[in-house]
Protein backbone atom coordinates (compact mmCIF):
# COMPACT_ATOMS: atom_id res chain seq x y z
CA UNK A 1 0.00 0.00 0.00
CA UNK A 2 2.79 2.43 0.92
CA UNK A 3 4.67 1.65 -2.32
CA UNK A 4 1.52 2.29 -4.30
CA UNK A 5 1.01 5.64 -2.57
CA UNK A 6 4.64 6.67 -3.18
CA UNK A 7 4.35 5.69 -6.85
CA UNK A 8 1.13 7.70 -7.19
CA UNK A 9 2.72 10.76 -5.53
CA UNK A 10 5.82 10.46 -7.72
CA UNK A 11 3.74 10.31 -10.88
CA UNK A 12 1.74 13.29 -9.71
CA UNK A 13 4.91 15.34 -9.20
CA UNK A 14 6.24 14.32 -12.62
CA UNK A 15 2.99 15.34 -14.30
CA UNK A 16 3.10 18.69 -12.46
CA UNK A 17 6.66 19.25 -13.67
CA UNK A 18 5.51 18.80 -17.26
CA UNK A 19 2.56 21.16 -16.80
CA UNK A 20 4.90 24.14 -17.18
CA UNK A 21 5.87 25.90 -20.41
CA UNK A 22 8.82 28.30 -20.49
CA UNK A 23 9.03 31.03 -23.12
CA UNK A 24 12.12 33.21 -23.54
CA UNK A 25 12.39 36.79 -24.83
CA UNK A 26 15.54 38.85 -25.43
CA UNK A 27 15.75 42.31 -26.99
CA UNK A 28 19.16 41.29 -28.35
CA UNK A 29 17.91 38.11 -30.06
CA UNK A 30 18.19 37.76 -33.83
CA UNK A 31 14.99 37.69 -35.87
CA UNK A 32 13.19 34.39 -36.31
CA UNK A 33 13.37 33.10 -32.75
CA UNK A 34 10.97 30.41 -31.57
CA UNK A 35 10.80 31.33 -27.88
CA UNK A 36 13.19 28.66 -26.63
CA UNK A 37 16.17 29.46 -24.43
CA UNK A 38 18.49 28.91 -27.42
CA UNK A 39 16.36 30.99 -29.85
CA UNK A 40 14.34 33.54 -27.85
CA UNK A 41 11.72 35.85 -29.29
CA UNK A 42 12.77 39.47 -29.89
CA UNK A 43 9.59 41.05 -28.59
CA UNK A 44 6.98 40.65 -25.89
CA UNK A 45 4.31 40.79 -28.61
CA UNK A 46 5.79 37.70 -30.28
CA UNK A 47 5.76 35.87 -26.95
CA UNK A 48 2.17 36.91 -26.18
CA UNK A 49 0.93 35.83 -29.61
CA UNK A 50 2.75 32.49 -29.41
CA UNK A 51 1.21 31.81 -25.99
CA UNK A 52 -2.26 32.62 -27.32
CA UNK A 53 -1.72 30.07 -30.09
CA UNK A 54 -0.26 27.51 -27.69
CA UNK A 55 -3.17 27.80 -25.25
CA UNK A 56 -6.05 27.66 -27.71
CA UNK A 57 -8.94 25.63 -26.31
CA UNK A 58 -8.48 21.97 -27.12
CA UNK A 59 -4.72 22.17 -27.71
CA UNK A 60 -2.45 19.92 -25.60
CA UNK A 61 -0.92 22.94 -23.80
CA UNK A 62 -4.20 24.75 -23.13
CA UNK A 63 -4.12 23.94 -19.41
CA UNK A 64 -0.41 24.42 -18.79
CA UNK A 65 1.14 27.22 -16.76
CA UNK A 66 3.43 29.53 -18.74
CA UNK A 67 6.40 31.57 -17.54
CA UNK A 68 7.82 34.19 -19.89
CA UNK A 69 11.47 34.84 -19.04
CA UNK A 70 12.30 38.39 -20.17
CA UNK A 71 16.04 39.00 -20.50
CA UNK A 72 17.46 42.30 -19.27
CA UNK A 73 17.42 45.01 -21.93
CA UNK A 74 15.42 47.79 -23.51
CA UNK A 75 12.29 46.71 -25.37
CA UNK A 76 11.17 49.41 -27.79
CA UNK A 77 7.43 49.36 -28.37
CA UNK A 78 6.00 50.74 -31.60
CA UNK A 79 2.43 50.19 -30.35
CA UNK A 80 0.73 49.54 -27.03
CA UNK A 81 1.46 46.12 -25.55
CA UNK A 82 -2.06 44.98 -24.77
CA UNK A 83 -2.84 42.07 -22.50
CA UNK A 84 -6.43 40.89 -22.12
CA UNK A 85 -8.17 38.47 -19.80
CA UNK A 86 -7.01 35.52 -21.89
CA UNK A 87 -3.38 36.57 -21.37
CA UNK A 88 -3.48 36.03 -17.60
CA UNK A 89 -4.24 32.33 -17.70
CA UNK A 90 -6.14 30.76 -14.83
CA UNK A 91 -5.50 30.12 -11.15
CA UNK A 92 -4.48 26.55 -12.00
CA UNK A 93 -2.40 27.53 -15.05
CA UNK A 94 -1.26 31.17 -14.81
CA UNK A 95 0.77 33.09 -17.36
CA UNK A 96 3.59 34.97 -15.63
CA UNK A 97 6.02 37.48 -17.17
CA UNK A 98 9.26 37.46 -15.17
CA UNK A 99 12.27 39.76 -15.60
CA UNK A 100 15.59 38.00 -15.89
CA UNK A 101 18.25 38.35 -13.23
CA UNK A 102 21.35 40.44 -13.62
CA UNK A 103 19.94 43.61 -15.10
CA UNK A 104 16.91 45.75 -15.75
CA UNK A 105 14.05 45.25 -18.16
CA UNK A 106 12.71 48.50 -19.61
CA UNK A 107 9.71 48.94 -21.89
CA UNK A 108 10.23 52.05 -23.98
CA UNK A 109 7.44 53.49 -26.07
CA UNK A 110 7.49 56.17 -28.67
CA UNK A 111 10.04 57.15 -31.25
CA UNK A 112 13.62 58.12 -30.49
CA UNK A 113 14.61 61.35 -32.19
CA UNK A 114 18.19 62.27 -32.92
CA UNK A 115 19.37 65.49 -31.23
CA UNK A 116 20.22 66.84 -34.70
CA UNK A 117 16.47 66.82 -35.47
CA UNK A 118 16.04 69.86 -33.21
CA UNK A 119 16.89 73.40 -34.28
CA UNK A 120 16.23 76.78 -32.70
CA UNK A 121 12.96 78.46 -33.69
CA UNK A 122 13.63 81.56 -35.78
CA UNK A 123 10.19 82.22 -37.29
CA UNK A 124 8.98 85.57 -35.82
CA UNK A 125 5.30 84.58 -35.97
CA UNK A 126 6.00 81.46 -33.92
CA UNK A 127 8.18 83.32 -31.44
CA UNK A 128 5.50 85.99 -30.88
CA UNK A 129 2.90 83.48 -29.68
Amino acid sequence: MMKCLLLWLSLGMVSCAYAQVDVYVSSEAPAGGDGTRARPFQTLTQARDAIRTLRRPGSPASGKAVTVHVAPGVYSLEASFKLGAVDGGTAEAPIVYRAGKGGKVRLQGGVTLAPSSFTPVTDVSVLSR
